[in-house]
């Protein structure tokens, strides 16, 4: 296990704060009048500009104490690995089922109960209620593995990978002048690599 590094949490912090930023820019003043071409929409612009990398820095900084991680792929070794999973997925379920409940009672709020939301909140994760929760467990989930494949790659290899999953997933849809649906690409390169498998 890596030891605390200062700059790592100091930059976790400043991603914390950019994530706020994002959020209050997005739910907070959504019903704020203002005039887009003033100060305050370009304000509001250049934070937004500057935010937007504060959950990319933390999947950087989740990859960076993940990525050296060597694990077994037997059962035990495995399920020892995604027990670390539990406490986060408790804090998500306390937090989700809480502040539903608590939405509920208090009527200014005007939220209504029902079976099927409470549904929603009881498996937040699985129903995708908060995405980045649900994306960071995926991450986890198949970091081994990840780990593994990338244990096999020269830098070389690993350089030109990653230049050409830049360039799908980041360049293509910025500029998308091809119209490619390109998380569709994942789910093809899996039927890609089953037949890998069944050859």
């Amino acid at each position: 296990m890596k030891k605390r590094i200062d700059s790592i949490d100091l930059l976790k912090c400043l991603s914390m704060l950019m994530v706020v930023v994002l959020h209050l820019n997005g739910y907070g003043l959504q019903n704020v009048e203002y005039n887009p071409y003033g100060i305050i929409g370009f304000a509001r612009t250049i934070l937004q500009s500057f935010s937007i990398v504060g959950v990319n820095l933390f999947v950087l900084i989740s990859g960076y104490f993940l990525c050296s991680k060597q694990i077994g792929f037997d059962r035990r070794s495995l399920l020892f690995y995604y027990k670390r999973l539990l406490p986060l997925w408790i804090q998500v379920e306390f937090y989700s089922i809480g502040i539903y409940l608590l939405l509920c009672v208090v009527p200014q709020i005007n939220v209504h109960f029902s079976f099927r939301e409470l549904l929603n909140q009881i498996f937040p994760i699985l129903t995708n209620r908060y995405w980045f929760v649900t994306i960071y467990f995926l991450l986890v989930v198949v970091s081994p593995f990840i780990n593994a494949l990338l244990q096999t790659l020269t830098q070389a290899k690993l350089k030109s990978v990653l230049c050409v999953l830049f360039i799908v997933f980041s360049v293509i849809p910025t500029i998308n002048i091809f119209g490619v649906r390109h998380k569709v690409i994942v789910w093809y390169g899996l039927l890609y690599c089953i037949l890998r498998v069944l050859i």
